[in-house]
């Protein structure tokens, strides 16, 4: 064997799952010497075929599981279709989905493994083979140098040079790694910005699940420190991802809802807001003849009592009429007692009206 291909297929993980107890397990920090929080949430198998070496990844727990299959096989005179459905066909056996349901795989990328050391032409030969392009030019390509092997980057995935299997899986595991953050950056961005219209809750939970995935699960380069060539392995493979991008895309999305959650909080306060961020105390508002919290309940019209009448005003009024005319009639007895008979006179002098008469 000189050349190997290895096609990288993203399962639909709403329709095809990798199968429980598949092949023989490999711990994984074992071969990729990861973080703990994401070694401990990735499972890494290999079954062994006649013609080929059929890998499966699971990566992340639930709700964020990602299964990506990779199929090994030996380059030779096939071409780049006749390797792509020869290799779907098996996986679709081995996921037992049927023929007719191949789309469930989906090719991704491909990698290519030189064990041994090739002439220029015959490199530009299999790297044409790989591709699909004709004219290939490998001094285009970026490249890495390690200890034992060698990388190079393209455009559909990546080149490998070296002898030791284990090497070769590494690398694999490492590109599948940054695949399926790819693949989970790509769905929170589309489901953040297809959100905006829903409600607060909705909208903080989506946040939520985006800043868990990214706090738990990704990190700029998930190799631990003291493998220096494993850490630069990892940082040179996923370039032809372009992954940094799309973790910035992320980032500012999960900022952008954050400001809109700001934004309806704000509207929801203000006076004669319809959409309110408080539902349990909504939900109190909407009961009938329930007061919510802090509120007193309204009472009904016929429970109001009537303000109670000043019943003393009318004799009050009545009162000071008597003794305005009381008043009124002393000065006028006053000013008219000269001409009033002496009869009535001598009958007023015996009657003791006021001080005023008997002085006059």
């Amino acid at each position: 064997m000189v050349a190997k291909v290895a096609l990288f297929f993203l399962l639909d993980s709403s329709k095809a799952r990798v199968p429980e107890n598949y092949g023989k397990q490999v711990p994984v920090q074992k071969v990729a010497p990861f973080y703990d929080s994401l070694s401990q949430a990735c499972n890494f198998s290999k079954l062994n075929f006649p013609d080929s070496t059929a890998y499966a990844l699971s990566l992340f727990k639930k709700p964020y599981t990602t299964d990506i299959m990779v199929v090994v096989r030996d380059l030779g005179n096939a071409t780049r279709s006749q390797l792509i459905n020869s290799s779907r066909q098996q996986l679709a056996q081995v996921l037992n989905v049927g023929s007719e349901r191949f789309h469930l795989v989906d090719y991704q990328y491909r990698a290519l493994w030189l064990s041994k050391g090739v002439q220029r032409q015959e490199f530009v030969h299999m790297l044409e083979s790989f591709s699909g392009e004709l004219n290939a030019d490998p001094d285009l390509l970026p490249r890495m140098d390690a200890q034992d092997y060698w990388l190079m980057n393209h455009d559909q995935g990546f080149i490998f040079g070296g002898k030791n299997e284990d090497d070769f899986t590494r690398a694999i595991i490492f590109f599948a790694l940054a695949q399926a953050y790819h693949y989970q950056f790509g769905l929170q961005i589309n489901r953040l910005s297809a959100s905006s219209e829903q409600s607060v809750e909705a909208l903080m939970g989506l946040r939520l699940e985006a800043l868990r995935f990214r706090a738990h699960y990704f990190f700029g380069n998930p190799v631990k420190p003291g493998d220096s060539d494993a850490f630069a392995t990892y940082a040179h493979i996923i370039r032809s991802l372009d992954l940094v991008p799309v973790e910035q895309e992320l980032a500012r999305k999960i900022n952008d809802i954050g400001n809109l959650v700001q934004a309806k909080q704000a509207r929801a306060q203000a006076p004669g807001a319809t959409e309110s961020v408080w539902p349990e105390r909504d939900r109190f508002r909407t009961q009938p003849n329930k007061p919510g919290p802090r509120e007193v309940a309204p009472l009904a019209p016929d429970a109001i009592p009537a303000p109670r009448r000043r019943r003393w005003l009318p004799w009050l009024l009545i009162l000071l009429l008597v003794v305005v005319a009381l008043v009124a009639g002393v000065v006028m007895l006053d000013e008219g007692r000269a001409a009033l008979p002496s009869w009535l006179d001598s009958l007023l002098g015996m009657v003791d009206v006021s001080p005023t008469l008997r002085s006059g």
